[in-house]
């Protein structure tokens, strides 16, 4: 669906230019998904995970504002996580969400000054610290747990904890059908060897893994160059959970995927990539990787009880060293990192 943008507004107003395009902006979003005063809009681009972590946390945001409706506006390819919680009143899919802008709109006193408007994904996001002559911008995520941080920004009190959807039962069906059909065994390993935020890692290091796992090694068809030891597996994004536990086991390197998979009961092993995997944003601030190792699936409070072990690879590993690691960790010699 595509919004048409007016900027023309009544110059009694006297709002800076780039204020009453955004605005306008806003208001014609506003319209479209029927936010009303006593509503809620939020804006999550495509982020799987920042969806799944704000999703998370609506259940109780209806409760502690009191609330009528909560709308929230995406990316197509976040449609099945939202379908997945089932928490929100309308949705508005658009096939691209400008974040340039949102983080614009998001920092300025107008916004902060609105109370059924948010943004988690970009509000107060880049945060300025003063020195003697310079001002330093880093991101708030540097300092803040993002669940914390988003509960912030949504106004909820830190004492709040995420919720974890619960899968239809016809889904799950659905799921358990499709793994059967595939022939997904139990006592079995699936590979998540892509994310947003960093590179695939060599499929080779995985290949040691065969002999721990009887039912046989998975690889998600997402992947682009599937290695010729491992099977195919097809599955759609509310899959993930289920075909899991069907397995027992998942290794993924961490991206959205790894909240998806807070609602596992399998053995998860989650790995964290240092800055020569990951994408270039990591490349700014060093701090970035210690920030982004931060984020497992306890650290969110996602999942209390989540079997998650964390497997750091350095950029000085080599291929043998990051597959000597996983090996390891896999199979117990020694405890997953902290």
């Amino acid at each position: 669906m595509k919004i048409s943008v007016n900027p023309t507004m009544s110059n009694n107003l006297r709002r800076p230019p780039a204020i009453s395009i955004l605005l306008s902006y806003v208001n014609n979003l506003k319209a479209a998904t029927k936010t009303k005063e006593n509503d809620i809009l939020i804006f999550e681009p495509q982020s799987i995970g920042d969806i799944f972590q704000t999703l998370s946390l609506v259940n109780q945001l209806k409760i502690q504002r009191n609330i009528d409706k909560i709308n929230f506006i995406s990316t197509k390819r976040s449609t099945p996580i939202i379908k997945l919680f089932n928490n929100v009143n309308n949705v508005l899919e658009l096939n691209n969400i400008d974040y340039l802008r949102l983080e614009l709109f998001s920092n300025t006193e107008w916004y902060k000054n609105q109370k059924n408007i948010v943004a988690p994904c970009a509000a107060n996001h880049i945060i300025g610290q003063k020195h003697e002559d310079f001002i330093e911008w880093t991101s708030a995520f540097f300092d803040k747990n993002p669940m914390e941080f988003r509960k912030e920004t949504l106004g909820l009190p830190s004492s709040v904890r995420p919720e974890l959807p619960h899968i239809p039962k016809d889904q799950y069906e659905k799921s358990v059908e499709s793994a059967k059909r595939q022939g997904l065994n139990s006592d079995s390993l699936i590979i998540f060897n892509h994310a947003h935020s960093a590179h695939p890692l060599p499929s080779i290091i995985y290949k040691s893994l065969l002999d721990l796992f009887p039912g046989g090694v998975y690889y998600d068809a997402w992947a682009k160059n599937i290695p010729q030891w491992a099977k195919p597996l097809k599955m759609s994004l509310v899959d993930i959970p289920t075909f899991a536990d069907l397995a027992g086991a998942v290794i993924n390197v961490r991206s959205g995927i790894t909240e998806l998979l807070s609602m596992s009961k399998a053995n998860i092993y989650t790995i964290y990539p240092d800055t020569n995997w990951l994408a270039h944003w990591f490349q700014e601030d060093p701090r970035a990787v210690a920030a982004f190792r931060s984020h497992g699936i306890r650290d969110l409070q996602l999942n209390p009880e989540s079997t998650e072990k964390k497997i750091f690879i350095e950029n000085s590993y080599t291929k043998k060293e990051m597959a000597k690691k996983i090996y390891q960790i896999v199979s117990k010699q020694i405890p997953g990192d902290i």
